[in-house]
This record gives C-alpha cells, sequence and structure tokens, in this order.
C-alpha cells in the first residue's frame, strides 16, 4: 500500500473549499489511485461507482483548473504531484529512478514540459451545427450533420475529427461545387461600395444614397431606367 504526504492546507485553500462535495472526493481518489509518478489511468466509470456520483471529463477539467493534464494516451497527470511528493528529481537517487522511468514510459522527459496533448474535441449539439451554419449563410439541418457524424464515430475519413466548424464550411463548399446551393454576393451600393446596403429600400446606409440615384460611372447605355437596371441586378444577385 502506497503511503504519500498529504497537505493539510487544503482546507484553507480558497479553490478546494469552494469545490463541490462530489469533486472533493474525486480530488481525494485521483491523488490516491495515480501512480508514482502522479499519472492516472483514466476510469471514470470507476470513479462514480466507488464515489456514487458521476463525472464528465469536462466538468472535472473545469474544476481543476490546470491542476490535471490530458496526456493525449488515455492518461491524466496531476501536475504538481511530483514537486509535492519528491521535490526535484534526481537521477542517481534509486527511488527517483523509478518514477523517472514511470514518466518516460509515458512519453515524459523529467524537467521538460510534456507536449500539449491536441486540443479536446467536444461534440456540438444540432443547435451549435444549425447557428454556425446560419452565421454563414448556410442552410444546413443540425440534425441531418450530427446524425451523420455519429454513426462514423467523429471522424473525417480515418481521422478523429478535430473541427466541426471547418467540416460545416466544408459541407458548404461541397454543395456549392455540385450546384446544390448558390451563394449570394452581398449587394454593394453603386456609388461608395458599401456592403452595408438595405436592400427594401434601395439605399445605403453608409452614403445614405439612394441606389438608383447612380454617378455617371454607374450608367450603363440601355434602354431600360437605372431603377430598372438596379432592380435587375439585385435580382442576378
Amino acid at each position: 500500500m502506497a503511503k504519500r504526504f498529504t497537505d493539510s492546507d487544503k482546507w484553507r485553500d480558497p479553490w478546494f473549499r469552494k469545490l463541490k462535495p462530489k469533486l472533493k472526493c474525486f480530488w481525494f481518489y485521483l491523488v490516491d489511485s495515480c501512480d508514482m509518478a502522479g499519472i492516472w489511468k483514466v476510469d471514470l466509470e470507476l470513479a462514480s461507482f466507488v464515489i456514487g456520483e458521476s463525472f464528465t471529463d469536462k466538468e472535472v477539467f473545469d474544476a481543476f483548473n490546470g491542476r490535471i493534464k490530458d496526456l493525449g494516451n488515455g492518461r491524466w497527470i496531476v501536475t504538481k504531484f511530483i514537486e509535492f511528493q519528491y521535490g526535484k528529481l534526481k537521477e542517481d537517487c534509486r527511488p527517483h529512478q523509478a518514477v523517472i522511468s514511470c514518466l518516460r514510459a509515458n512519453g515524459i522527459e523529467y524537467g521538460k514540459e510534456p507536449n500539449p496533448p491536441s486540443k479536446r474535441f467536444t461534440k456540438p449539439t444540432p443547435e451549435e451545427v444549425t447557428a454556425y451554419a446560419k452565421s454563414i449563410n448556410y442552410p444546413l439541418d443540425g440534425e441531418k450533420f450530427c446524425a451523420f457524424y455519429d454513426s462514423k464515430g467523429w471522424v473525417v475519413g480515418k481521422t478523429p475529427m478535430k473541427n466541426w466548424r471547418q467540416c460545416v464550411v466544408t459541407w458548404k463548399k461541397k454543395d456549392i461545387d455540385e450546384g446544390k446551393l448558390v451563394e449570394k454576393k452581398p449587394h454593394t451600393c453603386p456609388h461608395c461600395g458599401s456592403k452595408d446596403f438595405d436592400t427594401k429600400l434601395m439605399k445605403c446606409l453608409a452614403c445614405n444614397k439612394l441606389a438608383y440615384a447612380e454617378p455617371k460611372a454607374y450608367r450603363t447605355p440601355s434602354n431600360k431606367s437605372p431603377k430598372e437596371l438596379i432592380y435587375e441586378s439585385l435580382k442576378e444577385g
């Protein structure tokens, strides 16, 4: 049975004091269950069974606020565990050698910052997808998007998805290329070129001029009136 130091001042630490009771229990479970290097093989199901409360990755990381890091291999490390338990590790100290070996087995060279893991991917909700698609003028059904990638395990080809927003942009571009979506070009003012243009009033909100009061450079030889030309250009756009 491993015996470890504990910090009796934690009860006066505002961070620890404000944790929910179940997260206090999770912290105790984590520092007791991790190995000699402070590395814990992630098993939230077992932790939930032992503590009697359910936990999510996001909930734990948000609450512990930098006190743990994801090593990206199904393991987390308590960032200050080694410093608190051993102080500075020494290669010629036999007890420390086992700790250093444990770190190396997980791709960490002592004294060097662990390589930061790739940003944790969080699945979007259908509402988030629909809202983002709307912001880029793409009429995408968020339910359809999420159902599609749920069926594929949220991978793109054989690579785990990293950025779902980029996938939405890719879907939009594909629909445009295949002719399923016609991208409307923003209307611009014929006087000043501003895109801040009210198509209902036929008026530029930047220079406050009406579209059909055309400058000379905008006029083209035609048997149609300037106003008819403007309406046609807006209809085509």
